[in-house]
């Protein structure tokens, strides 16, 4: 299901090392989401208690979200990288059931590494 009325907003700070931490990006941040039962496929009704049509952002039970987590990548050349994010859900009216609360852990592990030689057409000469 793909839902379309929703308020994203994030604070982030963004560390780049130098010297001896070169090649480092650390950066923390704090996301909140409030997501409402609109689907992307579905006609825009009218608001129950006033007839209208606004608010088409936010409807139905809403589900909020605030997520706090770290995002550290490190580049060891200009072709290989690693990155990871973590952080934790703290999840309220959880798939738009009032009163019902989650709090989870989440978090990924990307390599990378960049074929520049293959992109810029050096590989077939």
């Amino acid at each position: 299901m793909q839902n379309t009325d929703f308020v994203f907003t994030e604070f982030r700070a963004t560390l780049h090392g130098v010297k001896a931490w070169s090649g480092w990006i650390i950066a923390p941040y704090l996301g909140i989401l409030h997501q409402g039962e609109q689907q992307i496929n579905q006609p825009f009704v009218p608001d129950r208690a006033s007839d209208e049509i606004l608010p088409i952002v936010r409807t139905g039970v809403v589900e909020k979200t605030i997520r706090s987590g770290l995002s550290i990548r490190y580049t060891r050349s200009k072709h290989v990288w690693i990155h990871t994010d973590f952080g934790v859900n703290q999840v309220r009216n959880q798939d738009h059931q009032p009163g019902v609360e989650d709090l989870h852990f989440v978090g990924s592990l990307r390599l990378g590494i960049e074929l520049d030689a293959l992109l810029n057409g050096r590989a077939t000469r």
